[in-house]
């Protein structure tokens, strides 16, 4: 075997070891801490239900914008958007808020209205105002269901 090809197989190996070593450290890392993630997850859900017995749809998601932008939310807006979920569970409907919202099955209006959405409110190319948004198409999509079997049903 020539020089060259033994320096490269042990590089390789070195490198193989480094990368193996690299997933068993994020794995316990993750491992360690995956509860209190989901807790911390489970309470910031909590306390968006909470508000939202007091809020209508449309504050819910200023105030999730809110969190974001004060960095409140905690995982790159994961917080805000779990907050935002458990919040429009509980808030008031309003008629205007999903008026333009498409459904979340519409790829391309979708990448349009969050963009345009995200853009409106400061935040363009801010990768968690698109989960926000996806938030809303969520929240706006199981409420045109609802309304659409309700008319379905009333003869």
């Amino acid at each position: 075997m020539n020089r060259t090809l033994k320096i490269f197989l042990i590089v390789a190996a070195c490198g193989l070891l480094l990368l193996i070593a690299t997933a068993w450290a994020f794995f316990r890392y993750v491992s360690n801490h995956k509860d209190e993630w989901l807790s911390k997850g489970q309470d910031t859900m909590r306390e968006g239900i909470q508000a939202g017995r007091e809020l209508r749809d449309a504050d819910c998601l200023e105030r999730a914008i809110a969190m974001h932008r004060e960095g409140d939310s905690g995982f790159g807006g994961l917080g805000a958007r779990l907050w935002l979920n458990g919040c429009l569970q509980t808030a008031a409907p309003t008629a205007e808020f999903c008026r333009d919202v498409p459904a979340a099955d519409a790829i391309a209006d979708s990448i349009g209205w969050q963009l345009r959405v995200c853009t409106e409110r400061g935040l363009s190319g801010n990768s968690a105002c698109g989960g926000l948004m996806s938030e809303v198409q969520r929240y706006c999509q199981a409420r045109n269901q609802a309304a659409n079997v309700g008319a379905a049903a009333t003869p």
